[in-house]
């Protein structure tokens, strides 16, 4: 047995076939390592396979490989052992980052550590699920971190297209997430450049989110204030907030000043939180009037129920929501955030694109302009023609 931390155990490392190491084993077949690790005073351990050497055909190839394998996990343990960094993922298992951490493990561990908006982490989330489970079919995910190279990458990125069918928009998203990974990875110093880097974005085309008419507007507004009123309450402060469901989830009563009508968010979006105002408009005074009543000055504005309370609630709650009361018992196919579309190319047709810009606390009028005023390039179109300068006066 080998010796861990905090008193935990493993068993020594075995490879199949057992005649691994002659010539009489096959390369045709799958060779793998594996061990037991168990937990302090645990009877029952958790089998670790580990592969990675079945891309090599070659007898000597293979057998160095594996010799390759077996000493770069006998490190990492003996680094557990050393250097007690235990982390664990929720099994009380042991993870540590290091050079010969695995693919899919050492991940998954950062993914973890990323300091990024619960909304994002929950992205990531999938999409190393997604990242783990191509790796396996493609007998990456044992392969050590600091051996995975753009090669990798691009085999694992084809596996999901092959698998989940042709997405320009999902392999940038992976992409995206990925980098962020590895360069959170970089930053524990276990690999020393990004792989990520020198794949290229795919083209892909940006639609822009439809919006419901007004027609179908009155149909939720009727529907959801007669049978489901908070919930109505919550989407006419979101509507006219300019903000993102996780940011108004997280403001608190003492966020709100109603005199100034304006309330505090912090916008996790970037690189860099930061801290904004937002107005209230005078249109929707009313509304957070009334969401506020009972409210503790530390109480989140919407908790539990979408009243009041010490909780925070997750944003997925307000989608489900949606899609339940909204797209299946209505049968409208609109999405919740097409409500934050509307009211920003409302804005910029009422006002301009500029105002539009600081209600949704962008860093620049493009991204307004781009992402969610559908109607400004019409609006533009019509000005130039109303244009009355001549050649000659």
């Amino acid at each position: 047995m080998i010796k861990l931390v905090n008193g935990n155990v493993c068993t020594e490392l075995k490879v199949s076939p057992k005649n691994w190491e002659t010539n009489k084993s096959s390369v045709k077949k799958n060779w793998f390592i594996y061990y037991r690790i168990y937990n302090a005073g645990a009877k029952n351990g958790r089998l670790i396979i580990l592969k990675g050497m079945n891309h090599l055909h070659g007898f000597d190839d293979r057998v160095s490989k594996t010799k390759e394998l077996i000493d770069a996990e006998l490190k990492r343990l003996k680094n557990e052992a050393v250097n007690n960094q235990a982390v664990s993922d929720g099994r009380n298992d042991l993870q540590i980052l290091t050079a010969s951490t695995s693919f899919n493990d050492a991940i998954t561990i950062a993914k973890e550590r990323l300091h990024v908006a619960e909304c994002t982490k929950s992205d990531i989330k999938v999409i190393v699920n997604m990242v783990c489970f191509a790796s396996a079919k493609l007998e990456f995910s044992q392969i050590p971190i600091s051996a995975i190279n753009r090669k990798h990458i691009k085999q694992i990125l084809q596996q999901i297209n092959e698998t989940r069918g042709d997405s320009p928009h999902r392999f940038n998203r992976i992409r995206s997430y990925l980098m962020i990974i590895f360069n959170e990875l970089i930053e524990y110093d276990v690999i020393e450049n990004n792989p990520i880097v020198g794949i290229s974005k795919r083209k892909t085309i940006h639609r822009f989110r439809s919006i419901p008419p007004i027609d179908t507007r009155k149909k939720i507004n009727n529907f959801l204030k007669e049978n489901y009123y908070r919930f109505w309450l919550f989407m006419e402060i979101f509507f006219h907030s300019g903000s993102r469901i996780s940011e108004l989830i997280n403001v608190k009563a003492k966020d709100v000043n109603l005199c100034e009508q304006n309330f505090r968010v912090i916008v996790k979006k970037g690189k860099q939180y930061k801290e904004v105002n937002k107005s209230i408009k005078n249109i929707a005074l009313k509304y957070w009037l009334e969401a506020l009543q009972n409210a503790n000055a530390e109480d989140y504005v919407f908790s539990k129920g979408l009243f009041p309370g010490p909780t925070c609630i997750k944003s997925y709650q307000i989608t489900k929501r949606w899609y339940r009361l909204v797209k299946k018992k209505l049968k409208i196919n609109y999405d919740f955030y097409s409500l934050k579309h509307l009211n920003l190319d409302q804005t910029a047709e009422l006002i301009d694109l500029k105002h539009a810009s600081a209600l949704a606390s962008h860093s620049s009028d493009e991204i307004t302009r781009k992402h969610y005023t559908i109607n400004e390039a019409r609006r533009q179109d019509e000005r130039l023609k109303k244009l009355s300068n001549e050649f000659s006066g």
